[in-house]
């Protein structure tokens, strides 16, 4: 191993293309997931995602997570849905399963997300499939316009608190709860870098440490190697 190399730790899994694009740059990188994510599975559940695949709706997804496990459950049947979803991989995810002609309209984060809706002013009701954790901001914004938001969480975000070994010049994370299970069984020296995929995650790193912390400039691993490699140049 070189003296020099860049050692970085992700708190999710990653592409190995991305890993050995990193390398070119002599930048090491080591996975280790800290949150664990398990589909909702009950009747209750299930009977929602069944009950709104029949309907003409307005849906909203801001994880990729709840992309998937919707999909799943669509057996060849294409629902009628005009869809908001967050851009980047949510939204091509989105297109792959839904059909680009599904979406309704994309935003970086999910606060510009509800200003999307607001402004579009075409939905009174909304479904809204999430995970257990995340914040009120976008059903609060949408309650606060008199809009009616249907929440089903689909996915259970637990933490997986690992402690790791070694020092690393960076850290990446990609949600506020892999920010908290990770400092819940771990310290940083002052000089590690912290990278956030969001202003979210920002925040939350912001809260925990005092350490610096690099925002991506949009979500997504891609743009999370890319903001790395660039910071190490």
């Amino acid at each position: 191993m070189a003296n020099n190399e860049i050692k970085i730790l992700s708190t999710s899994a990653l592409p190995q293309s991305l890993v050995q694009e990193a390398a070119m740059e002599n930048i090491s990188i080591t996975a280790q997931a800290f949150i664990n994510i398990e589909p909702v599975d009950s009747i209750e559940v299930q009977q929602e995602i069944e009950t709104a695949l029949l309907q003409s709706a307005y849906v909203i997804f801001t994880s990729q997570h709840a992309v998937e496990i919707i999909a799943a459950e669509l057996d060849g049947h294409q629902p009628d849905w005009r869809i908001y979803c967050i851009a980047n991989k949510t939204a091509k995810l989105v297109e792959k399963y839904f059909g680009k002609e599904s979406i309704a309209g994309t935003a970086a984060y999910a606060e510009d997300l509800a200003d999307k809706i607001i402004e579009d002013g075409e939905a009174e009701e909304l479904i809204f499939f999430t995970g257990n954790k995340h914040l009120p901001t976008l059903m609060d914004k949408l309650d606060e316009e008199g809009l009616y938001v249907q929440e089903i969480i689909v996915y259970q975000n637990t933490p997986a608190s690992v402690t790791v070994d070694g020092r690393f010049h960076g850290i990446l994370f990609f949600s506020p709860s892999a920010a908290e299970s990770f400092f819940a069984a771990n310290k940083i020296s002052r000089a590690t870098v912290l990278f956030a995929t969001g202003q979210t995650t920002a925040n939350a790193l912001q809260r925990i440490s005092t350490n610096p912390v690099i925002m991506a400039e949009q979500t997504g691993k891609e743009e999370m190697i890319q903001t790395v490699m660039d910071y190490y140049r």
